[in-house]
């Protein structure tokens, strides 16, 4: 049922108010309640709104024409491109062998306890060698040596004393003067004799002149070992006393020896070329025509003196056999010999240089 609708004032600003709030029953909400608005009736329900116009589609957008695509320039004598020759194929890489599992090492067998050595004793001390017991007076070897002296103011001496009991003796007695001088060389072998302090030398000399003097000889004297011998004044001649020489206890070598000497003996009288090797073996010739051989061997008693043993063979003579000693200067640049026979009639002495 429709109802009627009573005149009422209005604004023109109240008609959006009632469109878009038809639905409300009172005014009052958009602005109702003003004196400029009045009412003489409750405002009967609002009629229902009409159903609005749809709206109407949108316009299709047009599709853009497609662009054309250039076309690409034309290539004028194109420069070719190599073709890259094919890569040739890797040389395989060899696979290794597998490296063995190495076998495990056994575990170190612990080693035993070290026996501990036992410290030895310590040695005694050796005991000190005994010194040597001195020789007793009565033997020849404590009178042995190399001995020299000066008689008087025209002799000299020296002397080998050897330990067995042998000395042999040189003396040079010079008379004149100048050119007028005469030297006269003795050669004496003796048998030493000892007791106690004292000593004696008895035996056959040869002075060496023309003729030659032969005889028998006897001293006395005593002797300090390895120190003096004293022979007092005796027979018309003075004392005098020898000296002993310490060159005597050093051994002889037969390298010393080794090598030619020439000699003279007999006072000068006769020449000699000696020829001794490093084995001691002598052989040689004199200005008589005579030659010798035999041989020099150091003295067992290790001293500085050879033994001496010469064969002289002569024409139209029988070969005569001499025994002696050799002695060499320290510098082993003179060598002295004496000799005689075993019977004792012939005798020589020797003194060579190199």
């Amino acid at each position: 049922m429709l109802h009627t609708l009573h005149p009422f004032k209005f604004k023109p600003s109240h008609v959006a108010c009632s469109l878009a709030l038809a639905s409300l029953s009172l005014l009052s909400a958009c602005g109702g309640g003003s004196a400029d608005t009045t009412f003489s009736v409750p405002a009967p329900n609002p009629a229902p709104m009409p159903t609005p116009a749809p709206n109407p589609a949108p316009a299709p957008t047009p599709t853009p024409a497609p662009v054309p695509t250039p076309a690409p320039p034309p290539v004028t004598n194109p420069i070719p491109v190599p073709i890259p020759a094919p890569l040739p194929a890797p040389t395989p890489v060899p696979v290794p062998a597998p490296v063995p599992t190495p076998a495990p090492v056994p575990a170190p067998v612990p080693l035993p306890a070290p026996v501990p050595v036992p410290v030895p004793a310590p040695a005694p001390a050796p005991a000190p060698a005994p010194a040597p017991a001195p020789v007793p007076l009565t033997q020849p070897q404590a009178v042995a040596g190399f001995w020299s002296t000066r008689i008087d103011a025209q002799t000299t001496a020296s002397g080998v004393f050897l330990p067995e009991g042998q000395a042999w003796t040189v003396l040079q007695s010079t008379t004149g003067v100048g050119a007028a001088a005469v030297t006269t060389t003795t050669l004496a072998r003796g048998n030493i004799t000892v007791s106690d302090a004292a000593v004696t030398l008895a035996g056959p000399f040869h002075t060496f002149s023309s003729p030659v003097v032969m005889g028998n000889y006897r001293l006395n004297g005593t002797f300090v070992s390895k120190n003096t011998l004293t022979i007092p004044a005796q027979g018309g001649m003075a004392g005098y006393s020898w000296a002993y020489n310490p060159a005597f206890e050093v051994p002889a070598k037969l390298t010393d020896t080794a090598g030619r000497w020439n000699a003279s003996f007999s006072g000068g009288a006769v020449r000699a070329t000696l020829d001794i090797t490093v084995l001691g073996v002598l052989t040689g010739t004199s200005t008589t025509g005579c030659s010798y051989t035999g041989s020099v061997t150091p003295h067992p008693a290790g001293i500085a003196v050879f033994n001496l043993v010469v064969n002289e063979a002569c024409l139209n003579q029988a070969v005569r056999s001499y025994s002696g000693i050799t002695t060499v200067n320290p510098a082993a640049t003179s060598l002295s010999a004496a000799f005689v026979t075993a019977d004792g009639t012939q005798s020589g002495l020797l003194v060579g240089t190199r």
